[in-house]
């Protein structure tokens, strides 16, 4: 058993740095792309241009699966000052390439036992869960539910199959993971808000709808 006032991170697989979770080409919304065409480039990038053009749901999300890379570190927090990898050669974070198995609490301590994987045990005061998210959609049985109330379109890993303007039914529009499907693996950060703010804005603006009133919801899911 190890026990100690440190820090201990536990993490599935190696540390692995990157500064986004998806290449930068998935990010580009309209305004970059116009930008780039000024400029001399090729507007949206060709990997978008392909996604749109998948007929397959199936072969969308198998593409997602390749492209996304979950679980990075951006360089800045790996390596910069005070960075994790320093704090780690500096023991100050005792990093553990292992899975939890399970977590106990000691009824005399009040200390918590994680034991993991390999066998360790560490007994630690407090745990904080570090972000990580299922495969599954977020708030699924929400999405079930609406799905089967309205006769609405599921995709086979039970995503909703929403149009390209992210409209699942009349009254709902997507963003998030739940709009993946149409915008591609960068559809859960900041970039793919861009994206479906783009797409959102635009069917509504053409109809005169006004996404967000009583009348039309806005279902999103930022993981």
């Amino acid at each position: 058993e190890m026990h100690s006032n440190t820090i201990h991170m536990i993490c599935r697989h190696e540390l692995r740095e990157q500064q986004f979770d998806t290449h930068q080409d998935w990010m580009m919304d309209s305004l970059a792309a116009e930008r780039s065409k000024a400029g001399g480039g090729y507007g949206i990038p060709e990997c978008q241009r392909h996604f749109a053009t998948l007929d397959s749901f199936t072969e969308r999300r198998n593409l997602i699966k390749k492209e996304r890379q979950p679980g990075t570190i951006s360089a800045s927090v790996l390596r910069g000052k005070g960075g994790l990898r320093y704090a780690i050669e500096g023991e100050r974070v005792h990093w553990h390439k292992d899975d939890i198995h399970d977590v106990t609490e000691d009824e005399k301590s009040g200390q918590l036992s994680i034991s993991m994987a390999s066998g360790d045990n560490i007994m630690v005061d407090q745990l904080i869960l570090a972000t990580g998210f299922g495969k599954g959609p977020p708030a699924s049985s929400l999405i079930s539910n609406i799905a089967q109330r309205n006769g609405l379109e599921l995709c086979p890993c039970g995503y909703p199959a929403p149009d390209e303007s992210l409209r699942w039914h009349r009254r709902i529009f997507l963003a998030g993971a739940l709009a993946e499907l149409e915008l591609g693996p960068s559809a859960r950060n900041i970039a793919g808000a861009r994206l479906a703010s783009e797409r959102i804005v635009a069917v509504a603006s053409k109809s005169g709808q006004v996404v967000g009133s009583s009348k039309h919801a806005l279902m999103g899911a930022a993981v």
